[in-house]
């Protein structure tokens, strides 16, 4: 798996011209890390522009969304669930 990334791109704060570089492979800051199945990565996703390839093979790729918040059992509203994972948990 290939994770490519820039932190210094916080999207939305970002101008739309720096983003379509960064996607378009055109930003030469853009730093790559090649890694192994079953590697554990953690970073703060929201702040830091980032993607993937694509999972090939029969495994499936298993993602772990962590969050605090100061109140207790907050849960994303069922928008923000589509908007974030592409699906609403049961």
């Amino acid at each position: 798996m290939l994770l490519v990334f820039d932190n210094r791109v916080a999207y939305p704060k970002t101008e739309p011209s720096d983003r379509a570089r960064l996607l378009a492979g055109e930003d030469d800051e853009v730093k790559q890390i090649h890694l192994k199945a079953g590697t554990l990565n953690v970073f703060k996703g929201k702040n830091t522009a980032h993607r993937v390839t694509a999972v090939e093979g029969d495994r499936e790729r298993i993602i772990a969304v962590l969050s605090f918040y100061e109140r207790p059992n907050v849960r994303f509203c069922e928008e923000d669930q589509l908007k974030s994972y592409g699906r609403i948990a049961v």
